[in-house]
């Protein structure tokens, strides 16, 4: 559980171009054309969710502390985010022109933490 956590949080990102939205989560990078993106929303709870048409929402759980921010009367990052996702959803001229490139799609870090946690327990037996 706290390395799903701790990929999550260190790595997340969204990256939109010329072709769609490209989600890097905690295992794994997703592409979402512009045609079969519905929207996006940051929830009470404190995740992302990117509506996909004809498919399950794409969810970034656990990014925020909804309560802390709704107490505090901030306005977190996220909320700026799907804010500009939506626009640039509804605005098809406000879309990147360019593709991005591969390089900037992200990397999943779950699987990287998770092969140095082993490692690291199988050091520790060893030693």
């Amino acid at each position: 559980m706290l390395l799903n956590l701790a990929a999550t949080l260190l790595n997340w990102r969204v990256t939109a171009d010329s072709t769609g939205l490209w989600l890097t989560g905690a295992w794994k990078v997703r592409h979402v054309p512009w045609e079969r993106l519905r929207g996006a929303a940051y929830t009470r709870e404190g995740t992302v969710e990117i509506r996909v048409r004809d498919q399950d929402t794409w969810e970034l759980p656990g990014i925020g502390w909804p309560w802390a921010e709704r107490r505090l009367g901030l306005r977190p990052p996220y909320n700026r985010m799907t804010d500009e996702i939506n626009a640039l959803h509804t605005r098809p001229e406000l879309r990147p022109i360019e593709q991005s490139p591969p390089r900037n799609h992200g990397l999943p870090l779950g699987p990287v933490l998770a092969v140095l946690l082993a490692l690291t327990v199988l050091l520790s037996f060893l030693g």
